[in-house]
């Protein structure tokens, strides 16, 4: 791929990434699209009182019998562009929740807990437990990828003047919804779009305009264009 003057290599297994070790994904081609496809392979649901295995492309989990109930986690968002991040769940009655070792919620009645925390950019571990008259429970792993490097776009070939039909890869540097227009007007939300990687077959005199959204929800800085010429069909 052509992007700021350079040529990269594409990795389409990583722009296909959907963050579950249960599946492989690649950028089929001839489907023109990402393709996520079932593998057996080791995951976790960051729960130290399961066991986990892949079937079917999901992450399965079985409880360990006797193991101190941990704490259940809300769902949040991950990639975000947001610093303030919230940490909430639910706990055993009476006992405290341990965020990194450090009591972060201390012992009381409720079962529902928050924690307001500030990331950091890059991905965020924590490890947390619920802890009940001193006895710890199996940690629970929370990652969040805090994310404000907007994402860019190239093609390649990256414009110019072709004798004949040319096909042309595009891609983000990341997992990314791409907007683009093939008629020169501003790419916006409501634009044609694909996920990451497209190829595209140009005929006659083109000019390709894309702008990405990764899925931290930073906008790509500027719209980038690409100018096509086909002689032949002079």
């Amino acid at each position: 791929l052509c992007r700021d003057g350079a040529c990269e290599p594409f990795d389409g297994s990583a722009l296909c990434d959907d963050d579950n070790a249960c599946t492989v994904d690649v950028f089929d081609q001839r489907a023109n699209r990402c393709e996520h496809r079932p593998v057996n392979a080791e995951c976790s649901d960051g729960n130290g009182c399961t066991e986990n295995r892949c079937e079917a492309g999901v992450c399965l989990a079985e409880r360990i019998n006797g193991c101190i109930e941990p704490p259940a986690i809300d769902e949040y968002t991950t990639p975000t562009n947001l610093g303030a991040f919230v940490l909430a769940g639910t706990k055993p009655a009476g006992a405290a929740i341990e965020i990194d070792g450090q009591v972060a919620i201390p012992e009381s009645p409720e079962e529902r807990w928050e924690a307001n925390i500030n990331l950091v950019p890059g991905e965020n571990v924590f490890r947390v437990r619920s802890v009940d008259m001193g006895t710890r429970s199996a940690e629970v792993v929370v990652r969040v990828v805090y994310d404000i490097t907007p994402p860019t776009v190239g093609a390649s070939p990256g414009g110019g003047v072709f004798l004949n039909p040319v096909s042309v890869t595009v891609a983000a540097s990341e997992g990314a919804t791409v907007y683009y227009t093939d008629d020169g007007g501003t790419p916006d939300q409501w634009s044609k779009s694909f996920r990451s990687a497209k190829q595209f077959r140009i005929f006659h005199g083109t000019q390709l305009r894309f702008r990405a959204l990764d899925d931290a929800g930073n906008w790509q800085d500027d719209i980038v264009s690409y100018d096509f010429e086909i002689t032949s069909e002079r």
